[in-house]
């Protein structure tokens, strides 16, 4: 097998960040961003893989059912993007995202120490914030990009008419929301995530097409729904999620659903088309009603008035924890070996300077 080429920004020397103000010695080659000096707008890591999708996709009969894959990488970290897509977003049109500067007043224990939070200081000391937007969204329009020529090259190989397409993430991300960056919270911004299902063009009179639906679903749903939408035969193990075809036949269709998220043991996060309600490990509660309170700013969970929807929405929740899958042990020798080595014997991986470098 083949592999797409790789490319990945020349390592520097970060050490004069590494372990100070609380950061993580990990920290500043995580969070890095910047453009990238490159010349085709197609030399970059993604648009190799798209390009072996592409690939793939040429090379398959028209009469043969296919599944067929494509990860994009960004807008993970570090944000690096060519540089036309940071000209995209001067700074000085930069808006940041709005915050309550008392946001934690009302959150006893939890989250209420994060250690997003770390990333929310060290960037503010350095008056960072637009910068770090600035990158995000260059990468987000990167990746949209990519998504074009993605859906461009699947018209042109002629599968369009008989392909079903799904766009989505597996998690959100916050840039300064409740003073926190990346996605370890069970709050809105880290747990909603871009979620679009594309059926073709000449199924528009059965199905709606290009309709927004407010209705809340779950990745788990994926499966479930495609096996209905392909006619596949049921698989004999139940599914944890449910077709969505009845929101695809009408996406204003009443849907009485909630999506659960969990992060580490025992926290979760559950949220309805009005409220969202996080209980953690520790006790602590949250209560946001997201028709009145879309930052989720004000914890309505120790409020008299609501406690009865409170209970309503722990009784949603798993009563139990289930033990993590157990997975062979990673062993870096090995994977050094047969996947690491053999990249860089095949000449898969490129390097790349950034802009300012």
């Amino acid at each position: 097998m083949e592999f797409p080429r790789i490319l990945e920004p020349v390592k520097e020397d970060l050490t004069e960040f590494a372990g100070k103000e609380g950061v993580p010695k990990h920290w500043y080659g995580e969070i890095k961003w910047g453009p990238l000096r490159v010349e085709d707008d197609k030399n970059t890591g993604d648009n190799y893989a798209a390009q072996y999708v592409i690939d793939q996709l040429n090379k398959i009969d028209k009469n043969q059912p296919f599944f067929l894959n494509c990860g994009i990488y960004r807008p993970h970290v570090p944000w690096f993007a060519p540089k036309k897509y940071f000209d995209m977003f001067p700074i000085e049109s930069i808006q940041l995202p709005p915050r309550k500067p008392n946001d934690f007043d009302d959150i006893p224990g939890g989250y209420k120490r994060a250690e997003n939070r770390i990333y929310w200081e060290v960037i503010g000391k350095r008056n960072l914030h637009r910068e770090a937007v600035q990158a995000y969204l260059a990468c987000v329009a990167h990746t949209d990009a990519i998504v074009g020529r993605l859906m461009r090259a699947l018209e042109k190989s002629g599968h369009a008419e008989n392909t079903i397409v799904v766009l989505w993430s597996d998690h959100g991300w916050h840039l300064g929301e409740k003073d926190s960056y990346r996605k370890f919270t069970l709050w809105e911004e880290s747990c909603r995530i871009p979620f679009i299902i594309k059926l073709p063009e000449k199924l528009k009179n059965k199905f709606p097409q290009g309709i927004n639906s407010g209705r809340v679903v779950s990745l788990i749903d994926i499966f479930p729904t495609l096996v209905e939408l392909c006619n596949l035969p049921q698989p004999r193990q139940s599914f944890d999620g449910k077709s969505l075809l009845p929101l695809i036949e009408n996406p204003l269709k009443e849907w009485n659903n909630h999506a659960i998220s969990q992060y580490g043991k025992d926290n979760y996060s559950l949220r309805t088309e009005k409220f969202r309600y996080i209980r953690y490990k520790d006790g602590a509660e949250e209560l946001y009603d997201h028709d009145n309170d879309p930052y989720e700013w004000n914890n309505l969970a120790s409020l008299p008035t609501y406690q009865g929807i409170k209970k309503d929405l722990q009784n949603k929740l798993p009563k139990t924890s289930k033990e993590y899958v157990k997975t062979p042990p990673f062993s870096w020798p090995v994977y050094k070996k047969e996947v690491y080595d053999k990249a860089y014997e095949e000449n898969i991986f490129d390097t790349v300077k950034p802009e300012w470098d």
